[in-house]
C-alpha cells in the first residue's frame, strides 16, 4: 500500500487552532453521541437513551486466553468459562498508551457502546487526555465515501468544518475505527488484494490502512479482528480485548439502574427460573429486550404473553438488526423465501448439534450439515462465530440460549410427539416447543410458527419455490394433541415450567 501523502500544508499549526479543533471535535461528540439508539418493540423504529445514564461496565477480558479455550467442547464447562475469564476494568484499559488496541467481541455486546462512551469520557476530560484529536469512523459509514483521495477531505465527510486545512498526523491524534469488518473492502485489505479494484476504492484503502497503522483503537466481530491480527502480528505495541457483555453484579446493576421498580423483582425471578433467560442476560442486548418486555407486560401495551413470545422477538428483533440490517418490518423479512431457508438452516444447525452436546464443530462438520446452503456467510459472525485455530476453523453458536431455541424450532417443524418423546435428550426443549403453540397475534411465535420450516420443503429440489411464488406455502397448524400427548413422558418439574411458557 502506498503511503499517506496529504495536499494540505504540513507546517506545524499554532497550538490555538488545535485547541479549538479540539474543542468543536468534543462539542460535536457531546452532542452527536450522548444518546444511543434501543429497540422499542414492537415498533420498527429506535429509540434514543443517553449513554452516560445507562452505561454499566461491561466484562472486559484478554482476548488472547479466551481464543485458547475455541476448542472447549463441553457445554456446561463452556459456559462456565465464558465467566471465569480475569476482568480489565474500564479505566484500567486506557490507561496505558499502545499504539493499537484491539477490541473483539459478538453482535450486541457492547462494541459500539463501549467505544461512544470513550467518545463521550474524552469530550470531558476524564480519559485519553495526552491526545489533542480524537477522530471516530465508522466501517459501515465508510462504504458511503467516494471519490476521496486524502485524509482531510475523508474526515471532512464526517466532521463537516470542524477541521481547518492541516495534516492531522502532525498533532497528538489516536483514531478509533469501529465496524471495521462492515468496510466492504475488509477482506482486500486483509488479502492486500487491490489489482481488480477501482481507483476510488483503492484510494480509499490506502488512507485507511495508514490510519491503521498510526495510533488506533479498532473494533469488530471475533473473526475479523483475529484476521486483522494476523497481518499486524509483528507490532508489539498492542493491546487485544474481548468484550464478554455483562457479569453477574452488572446485570444486577442494570436491572437496579434501568428497570422500574414494579418491575423489577418479575425480571429477576425470571432469570433466576430460565436457563435461557439467564444465559441472553449477559448480552446487553439481549437484557435490554428483556427489560423492555417486563414493562411493556406490566403496562396496559402488553405485547408479550409466555416466555417463548419472548425468546422469538429476541430472536426477530436480532434478526432484524444483525443480519437484515434494516427496519424492515419482521413479517415482511419472513415473506422472502431466502430468509426462511436461513432459519430453516439454522435451526437444523442447532438441532443436531443440540443433540449431539455439541459446543463446537469443526468445518467439516460445519458444511456437512448446511449442505448446499449458499448464505452460509449470512448467519456467521452473528448467530455464528468463525474463528481460526492452528486446526482450521472452529464454529459454534454465539450463544448457547440462541441454539436451545432454535433446536427447539426445528423440533416444532419436523419431529412428531412419537419420536421427540423416544430421546430423552429432549426433555429441557419442551417448554418452548410448546411455547410455540401460542396464538398471541401481539408476538411474533404466529409468523414463526406458521412458516413451513420442514425438512422436506428445503432439499434441493424444492428451490422452485423462490422462482414460482412470492411468499411460501402455509404450513399444516400443528395440532394441540401434538403437544398434550407429550405431557405423560414430562420429567419432574417441567409442568410448572410449561405453564409459564405456554
Amino acid at each position: 500500500m502506498s503511503s499517506y501523502s496529504s495536499t494540505a500544508s504540513a507546517k506545524k499549526i499554532p497550538k490555538l487552532d488545535v485547541l479549538n479543533v479540539c474543542i468543536a471535535l468534543k462539542t460535536f461528540y457531546k452532542k452527536t453521541y450522548e444518546k444511543i439508539g434501543e429497540h422499542q418493540p414492537p415498533l420498527t423504529t429506535n429509540t434514543n437513551v443517553n449513554i452516560l445514564n445507562k452505561f454499566v461496565d461491561l466484562h472486559i477480558v484478554d482476548a488472547v486466553n479466551v481464543r485458547k479455550d475455541i476448542i472447549i467442547a463441553d457445554r456446561e464447562y463452556y459456559c462456565k468459562k465464558q465467566k471465569s475469564y480475569e476482568a480489565i476494568s474500564y479505566d484500567e484499559l486506557f490507561s496505558k498508551e499502545v499504539s493499537l488496541t484491539l477490541i473483539t467481541g459478538i453482535a450486541g455486546i457492547g462494541k459500539t457502546w463501549l467505544l461512544r462512551k470513550l467518545l463521550l469520557d474524552w469530550s470531558n476530560g476524564t480519559i485519553l487526555n495526552n491526545f489533542d484529536l480524537v477522530f471516530y469512523l465508522d466501517g459501515k459509514m465508510l462504504n458511503n465515501c467516494h471519490n476521496i483521495s486524502n485524509i482531510n477531505d475523508l474526515l471532512r465527510h464526517f466532521y463537516k468544518d470542524i477541521l481547518l486545512d492541516f495534516d492531522v498526523f502532525k498533532q497528538s491524534t489516536i483514531f478509533i475505527v469501529d465496524d471495521l469488518d462492515e468496510y466492504q473492502y475488509f477482506d482486500n485489505i486483509i488479502k492486500c488484494q487491490f489489482s481488480l479494484m477501482l481507483n476510488s476504492a483503492r484510494k480509499l484503502c490506502d488512507l485507511l490502512t495508514t490510519i491503521l497503522n498510526n495510533k488506533v483503537i479498532v473494533a469488530g466481530r471475533l473473526n475479523a479482528i483475529w484476521n486483522y491480527e494476523n497481518i499486524v502480528a509483528d507490532k508489539t505495541s498492542k493491546l487485544i480485548i474481548q468484550v464478554m457483555g455483562f457479569n453477574q453484579n452488572a446485570i444486577d446493576y442494570y436491572i437496579e439502574k434501568n428497570v422500574n421498580n414494579e418491575v423489577k423483582e418479575n425480571v429477576k425471578r425470571v432469570l433466576k427460573e430460565s436457563l435461557i433467560a439467564k444465559e441472553m442476560a449477559f448480552v446487553p442486548f439481549y437484557l435490554s429486550s428483556i427489560c423492555k418486555y417486563f414493562e411493556l407486560k406490566n403496562s396496559s401495551n402488553s405485547i408479550f404473553s409466555t416466555m417463548t413470545s419472548l425468546y422469538t422477538n429476541i430472536f426477530f428483533y436480532f434478526w432484524q438488526k444483525h443480519i437484515n440490517k434494516s427496519n424492515e418490518p419482521v413479517y415482511k423479512i419472513l415473506q422472502n423465501w431466502k430468509t426462511e431457508k436461513k432459519i430453516y438452516y439454522l435451526s437444523k444447525l442447532a438441532y443436531y448439534f443440540f443433540i449431539n452436546n455439541k459446543i463446537v464443530f469443526s468445518g467439516k462438520e460445519f458444511f456437512g450439515y448446511m449442505g448446499n446452503f449458499d448464505h452460509k456467510n449470512d448467519l456467521t459472525n452473528d448467530f455464528i462465530e468463525c474463528i481460526e485455530t492452528n486446526l482450521g476453523y472452529r464454529y459454534r453458536f454465539v450463544n448457547v440460549a440462541f441454539l436451545d431455541f432454535c433446536a427447539s424450532v426445528y423440533v416444532y417443524n419436523n419431529l412428531n410427539s412419537e419420536e421427540i418423546k423416544s430421546n430423552k435428550k429432549l426433555y429441557n426443549l419442551y417448554p418452548i416447543i410448546c411455547g410455540l403453540l401460542n396464538r398471541n397475534e401481539e408476538s411474533f411465535i404466529p409468523l414463526l410458527a406458521d412458516t413451513n420450516l420442514s425438512e422436506s420443503r428445503f432439499k434441493p429440489e424444492s428451490d422452485y419455490y423462490e422462482e414460482t411464488s412470492e411468499t411460501s406455502p402455509t404450513k399444516i397448524q400443528t395440532p394441540l394433541m401434538y403437544i398434550l400427548d407429550l405431557f405423560p413422558t414430562f420429567p419432574y418439574g417441567l409442568y410448572d415450567k410449561i405453564l409459564m411458557i405456554f
